[in-house]
């Protein structure tokens, strides 16, 4: 865990007060100072993006998502190229699931690849999720 926050300092009569709060190793910090959120894309090239891959190699199109995810407020944390149905896994940070629709309409309105999109969880995420209290009632009961 990292922590980050604001320096503290004292002038005229005032004391600012530091906050700090644990990140997760490997997390990005918003602007705002918030965690954002992980997300997996899976894309699979169409013909054409196959060919544009063949034209740039696998960094060119690395640093065309880079530059994709930075100009929403994120940023690319691993790329892969994989064998089977999705031809690339990306594990990016975003500020939230509207950047990440927003990635998804752009990638796939292009035409050169159809993404899926995979909302990515921490283990203290799921320990929070676990601790809330659900009213439910399964079918047939």
């Amino acid at each position: 865990m990292h922590r980050v926050g604001l320096a503290s300092t004292e002038a005229e009569n005032v004391v600012h007060v530091t906050a700090f709060m644990a990140v997760p190793e490997g997390a990005a910090v918003s602007g705002r100072g918030s965690i954002m959120p992980k997300y997996l894309i899976q894309a699979s090239y169409t013909v054409d993006g196959l060919k544009g891959v063949l034209r740039e190699g696998g960094t060119g199109r690395r640093q065309a998502v880079e530059r994709m995810a930075e100009s929403l407020g994120g940023r690319v944390e691993q790329m892969y190229y994989a064998f089977g149905e999705s031809d690339v896994y990306v594990v990016v940070d975003l500020p939230g699931n509207v950047a990440s629709a927003a990635l998804g309409l752009r990638v796939s309105a292009a035409g050169g690849a159809r993404t899926k999109t995979v909302v990515l969880l921490t283990s203290e995420e799921i320990d929070e999720a676990v601790r809330q209290e659900v009213e439910y009632r399964a079918p047939g009961t």
